[in-house]
């Protein structure tokens, strides 16, 4: 998942405190919470649900899905590897 890791890295540049991901197609809408969010799209990676299931399966994100939109939260581990923080 080179690509999708490429894409997420910047997002996290400066040590970003958000953490909550929405997968969506280009022209879907979608009517958050008022939370800022990270967005990645179908469009950019066919293969999105099945990225994000072995990033769960792997401890790094966890599904938070409700309704019809895919949503996850990040894991601060995995923040801090994006970002390039090291902790001791």
């Amino acid at each position: 998942m080179p690509e999708l890791l490429d894409e997420m890295r910047p997002d996290f540049v400066g040590s970003s405190t958000l953490r909550e991901v929405l997968l969506m197609r280009r022209g879907w809408s979608y009517w958050g919470n008022g939370q800022e969010t990270l967005v990645y799209y179908y469009d950019d990676h066919p293969n999105l649900d099945d990225l994000f299931r072995i990033l769960c399966n792997d401890g790094f994100a966890q599904d938070t899905t409700t309704g019809n939109a895919k949503k996850y939260v990040l894991s601060e581990d995995f923040a801090d590897y994006l970002s390039g923080v090291t902790r001791p």
